[in-house]
C-alpha cells in the first residue's frame, strides 16, 4: 500500500470513528433530555421506551418502542417510533415542535367497553394502527400560531388539519388572561381534509343493514333526507356547501373544508355570527367533495 493510500484509509477511518463518537454522544444527550422531560410529567403519566438515537446529519431524534399511559387510560398506547424533527427545549415556553409518531397501536379496550363494542360491530378487531404528524410554530413577534396536523389510521381514513391563528397573547400567564386571549385570537386561514379508507362506508353499511336496505338504496335515502333538511331549515347553508355535503354522502371518499377570510376572524365574531350561512360567509368557507 502506497503512502497516499495509507493516508486516505487513515482519513476515512478517522472520519468513521469521529461520526460514531459524535452520534453516540449526541444520542446520550438526547436521551438525557428526554428523561428530564419525562420526569417533569409526574407519576400520573407512565412513559417507557427502548432506545434513543440522534442523526447528526438530519438532526432528528428517534425514540423506538414507545409505551405511554395517561391517568385516565384503560390501557397503554404503543408506537414503533417517535421521530422528533424539531423541538425547542431551551425556551421557558417552547416556540416550535415537529414530530412524527409512527406505528401507533391502540387496543380498542383502551377507549372503553362501549367504544370497543362499536368498533367491533364495524368490523375493526385487534389494535388500531395509525400514524400522527404534528408541526407547530409560535411566531411570538407576529403573535401567530401556525399548525399542521395529520392523523392516518389503517382501514379507517386520514384527517389533515392546517390553520393559522393570529392576535395571540403569548405573555398571558393567569388562567383568566389565557381564556381572554383565546376568545380574542383570530383565525387567519384553515383547511381540513378527510380521506376515507372505509370508515364511512362501514357506517353506511351497518345503518343500511339495520334498516333492511342495500347500500345504494340507503345512500339515496340519506341524500334525500339531507337535501330535505337543508331546504326546510330556517337557517340554511349556502347551496355550494350543501351540494358538496350531499355529494360526500353519495360518494364518501374525500371532503375538504377550507376557510380563507378576507381579514382574520376572532372566535368572538364567530359566536356572534348567529346562522350557519353567516359563519360560512364570514370565513369564506369552501367545501369540496
Amino acid at each position: 500500500m502506497s503512502k497516499k493510500q495509507r493516508i486516505v484509509v487513515s482519513s476515512i477511518t478517522f472520519l468513521v470513528i469521529l461520526y460514531i463518537g459524535l452520534t453516540h454522544y449526541a444520542s446520550d444527550v438526547a436521551k438525557a433530555r428526554i428523561d428530564a422531560a419525562i420526569a417533569k410529567q409526574g407519576p400520573h403519566v407512565t412513559f417507557h421506551y427502548g432506545t434513543v438515537s440522534y442523526n447528526i446529519f438530519t438532526q432528528h431524534t428517534v425514540i423506538r418502542a414507545v409505551s405511554l399511559r395517561g391517568p385516565n387510560m384503560a390501557a397503554p398506547v404503543f408506537a414503533k417510533e417517535v421521530i422528533i424533527r424539531r423541538i425547542d427545549l431551551d425556551s421557558p415556553k417552547p416556540t416550535y415542535v415537529s414530530f412524527d409518531i409512527l406505528g401507533i397501536e391502540l387496543e380498542p379496550s383502551a377507549l372503553g367497553k362501549e367504544a370497543a363494542a362499536e368498533l367491533a360491530a364495524l368490523g375493526y378487531v385487534g389494535p388500531w394502527a395509525s400514524d400522527v404528524t404534528i408541526d407547530m410554530d409560535c411566531l411570538v413577534e407576529k403573535r401567530e400560531l401556525m399548525t399542521h396536523m395529520r392523523y392516518a389510521a389503517k382501514d379507517v381514513g386520514s384527517l389533515r388539519l392546517d390553520f393559522v391563528l393570529g392576535n395571540l397573547d403569548y405573555t398571558a400567564a393567569k388562567p383568566e388572561a389565557v381564556m381572554a386571549s383565546l376568545f380574542n385570537c383570530a383565525l387567519k386561514q384553515a383547511e381540513m381534509a378527510y380521506v376515507d379508507a372505509s370508515l364511512i362506508e362501514r357506517i353506511f353499511k351497518q345503518n343500511a343493514a339495520k334498516q333492511g336496505m342495500d347500500l345504494p338504496t340507503y345512500k339515496k335515502q340519506l341524500a334525500g333526507q339531507l337535501d330535505a333538511a337543508l331546504q326546510h331549515s330556517p337557517k340554511p347553508l349556502p347551496q355550494a356547501l350543501a351540494s358538496a355535503l350531499k355529494q360526500f354522502v353519495e360518494n364518501p371518499r374525500q371532503l375538504t373544508i377550507s376557510a380563507n377570510p378576507a381579514s382574520p376572524v376572532s372566535f368572538m365574531e364567530l359566536l356572534k355570527a348567529g346562522t350557519p350561512e353567516a359563519v360560512a360567509n364570514l370565513l369564506a368557507l369552501d367545501i369540496t367533495s
